[in-house]
């Protein structure tokens, strides 16, 4: 991050909230920032109960650590089903299987007739070095508008039951410089995402998803806790960087990519538990009476990879293809 100072203002508007961040003058140490923040909402991720642990009284960020580079090797790696090579046939017949919790639908909904590429997601890789833990998002392309406006995330199961502790969202990525801005850390306290059974829809599930806010765009016990970028290398890549002690000591844990528009929220996690099929409908032809997809569009996921063990291919939600690091 520069050091040099700078004003800039950025105003989110979502529903009746507004979110002014202001960034001030920049002290001349390299890398440390000074930052006041007026609101802790971000649009598209507001949950429907705002629990929170961040006040809203305005304070000043100093940053201390900065993301650097990415390691040259990963850690693990997977891929993911290309939409575009079915678009004009309005379906996604590789990756969307809703009762499974796997959805590929980077498309508009009732009548899929238009392909978001930003959401489409090609390639995740997973890195780590002795403070961070880096993925990097490749998507299909840019919007129209050569932007990136919607939320990645990474979603992290901790304990490998395969229900998810924390969720990572960046939103709307547009800087190739390391930023906390737009950066959020959700935690599921009371332990009720997944329902009866976890990743996979079941009735009865349905609870209040991730519904604490721990880490908002440098708010937090830890200013530094997590970042976000639009990759200077990398084609299409969105890069999210978080502290490892983060993972409070356990390095061993699964990780997940999602992407997504209105629908990607904390609360509405797992979402197979919070839509019925016929509500959330289905991106294959093939499945009469469900398709095409509904109240669930614009979302696209990975299946989960294994980070710093040696999975038993048990685990839930495991990438099929998964290796060791």
């Amino acid at each position: 991050m520069k050091a040099n100072q700078m004003k800039h203002i950025l105003p989110f508007v979502s529903g009746g909230w507004i979110l002014s961040i202001v960034l001030l003058a920049c002290s001349p140490a390299p890398a440390s920032p000074t930052v006041e923040v007026t609101s802790s909402s971000v649009p598209r991720v507001t949950p429907a109960v705002p629990a929170t642990d961040i006040s809203s009284t305005p304070i000043i960020i100093q940053h201390k650590i900065v993301p650097g580079e990415l390691p040259r090797d990963r850690v693990n790696h997977t891929g993911d089903y290309d939409s575009s090579k079915t678009e004009d046939e309005r379906r996604a017949p590789g990756g969307d299987r809703f009762l499974l919790g796997q959805f590929e639908r980077p498309f508009n909904a009732e009548t899929m007739d238009i392909y978001y590429p930003d959401l489409d997601i090609e390639d995740v890789n997973v890195y780590e070095d002795s403070l961070w833990v880096y993925a990097s998002i490749t998507v299909k392309g840019p919007d129209p508008q050569n932007a990136f406006p919607g939320n990645y995330a990474l979603e992290l199961d901790l304990d490998l039951d395969g229900t998810g502790d924390l969720l990572i969202i960046a939103h709307r990525p547009s800087l190739k410089e390391w930023t906390s801005l737009g950066v959020q850390i959700w935690s599921d306290e009371n332990q009720d995402i997944g329902g009866k059974v976890v990743i996979k829809a079941d009735d009865g599930g349905k609870g209040n998803g991730y519904e604490r806010l721990m880490f908002d765009q440098g708010r937090g016990s830890n200013p530094d806790l997590a970042w976000m970028r639009v990759s200077p290398n990398e084609e299409n890549t969105i890069q999210i960087a978080f502290l490892n002690l983060l993972l409070i000591g356990d390095r061993a844990f699964l990780l997940g990519a999602w992407t997504g528009y209105d629908d990607l929220q904390p609360a509405l996690f797992d979402l197979d538990d919070h839509f019925t099929r016929a509500e959330a409908g289905e991106a294959m032809i093939e499945l009469e009476g469900f398709y095409p997809i509904k109240e669930l569009s614009g979302v696209d996921n990975t299946c989960r990879m294994a980070i710093g063990f040696q999975p038993s291919g048990g685990e839930p939600g495991l990438c099929t293809s998964a290796t060791a690091p």
